[in-house]
């Protein structure tokens, strides 16, 4: 099996600390309230580890804070209450759930040239396509297969047949043009209205059978294991590893969020919070850049909310990831959490890994150091404070 590559909840913050408890929601979809950084699930196994809601007692900011500053005061740093679950381990059930999904996702493909596409038919195919002789972005790709009549290409519009439509009846090995219309309310503007013309370089009709898990499958998807029981027994490893970071992370983010139910802010650095506001911006700008799309217009196709909106939503962001970043140092600090130089090398290694970076200087150089040493800050003080957590009656 190739590496499943797990993206942590709490490493949201390596991105732009934009999900994070108190900053937002991590979510599976966008909503409303989600309009930041969101994850898709990959491949994984619940484990029966749904979380209970806690009935979590609202947190009394009186007394004498446990530690302060001149920007904040934080109430209770150990003894917060969060869940306790006990973890279960993984059955033979779940390990054969996992390894079917997997033999499903890994087929075994023939390709057959004999005879004309049809619709319904899987097709291996090379397209380039051209607006008035010019390539344009995303219009390109080799060996793409596609299921003629599932609808993931352009359709009909306008005096044009769809993209599929022209596909069917087509004898594979051959090559030839074909000319669609983008619709005029397209989501890229420079391609909206405009017709295109693509040269298809047809290889194949490809028919999947379900694989059988045999050591020569194993061999051929597992970077660990030679033979199938190997491959069972690599399997409930990584079930297991999952879960176990799975309830650490829910634990971690449970307790970050009743942490943060204690702090109370006398006020920001000067500056701290205009300059995070900039940063956010300049992020959804060069987003907004990529697809060719003023701000605005951006911000509501992808997220559904006008620049005003936006503007006002990423100034509470912006102000919720200052208090985080002063939370997180005065708990590092107050609380001796600080790391030697090999200790952090150790732990920067950890997470690069955790995220499935084949090396160090690939994970720096794609989120960049100040994110990547914030998310490991943060990750150290929950851990300290699970650590010193009791669990919620």
């Amino acid at each position: 099996m190739k590496q499943v590559k797990r993206v942590l909840a709490l490493l949201l913050v390596v991105v732009l600390i934009l999900a994070m408890a108190g900053c937002g929601n991590v979510t599976e979809e966008s909503g409303d309230d989600d309009w930041g950084v969101y994850v898709e699930a990959e491949n994984g196994n619940d484990a029966d580890l749904d979380r209970p809601e806690p009935d979590r007692p609202e947190h009394q900011r009186e007394g004498n804070p446990e530690l302060s500053n001149d920007y904040i005061l934080i109430y209770q740093v150990t003894g917060l209450e969060i869940t306790h679950m006990e973890f279960e381990p993984i059955t033979d059930e779940q390990v054969d759930e996992f390894i079917d999904r997997q033999l499903g996702q890994n087929p075994i493909r023939t390709e057959i040239t004999d005879r004309l596409t049809e619709e319904g038919d899987q097709v291996k195919f090379d397209f380039l396509g051209s607006v008035d002789g010019v390539p344009f972005d995303g219009g390109a790709a080799e060996g793409h297969l596609l299921v003629l009549g599932s609808g993931g290409f352009i359709g009909a519009y306008g005096d044009y047949e769809g993209f599929e439509d022209q596909l069917i009846g087509r004898e594979p090995g051959t090559t030839f043009d074909i000319e669609v219309q983008f619709p005029t309310d397209y989501f890229a503007p420079d391609l909206a209205g405009a017709v295109a013309v693509f040269e298809i370089n047809l290889h194949a009709i490809v028919v999947s059978e379900a694989a059988e898990l045999t050591d020569g499958w194993v061999q051929e998807n597992s970077e660990y294991s030679q033979t199938v029981e190997e491959y069972r027994e690599e399997i409930r490893n990584m079930l297991d590893e999952q879960n176990r970071s799975r309830i650490q992370d829910m634990q971690q983010g449970e307790v970050l969020e009743a942490l943060f139910d204690t702090v109370e802010v006398i006020s920001f650095p000067a500056g701290a919070v205009e300059d995070e506001l900039a940063e956010l911006v300049d992020y959804y700008q060069e987003l907004a850049d990529m697809n060719s799309m003023e701000l605005g217009e951006f911000m509501e196709w992808q997220y559904g909310m006008d620049e005003e909106e936006f503007h006002s939503q990423a100034a509470e962001l912006a102000e919720n990831i200052v208090l985080r970043r002063l939370v997180i140092d005065l708990i590092m600090e107050a609380k001796g959490l600080e790391l030697s130089e090999i200790e952090h090398a150790v732990r920067i290694g950890e997470l690069s890994r955790m995220v499935g970076f084949d090396s160090v200087d690939e994970f720096i150089a794609y989120f960049g150091e100040k994110r990547i040493n914030e998310a490991l800050r943060q990750i150290i003080v929950a851990e300290f404070l699970v650590e010193n957590s009791v669990p919620l009656n």
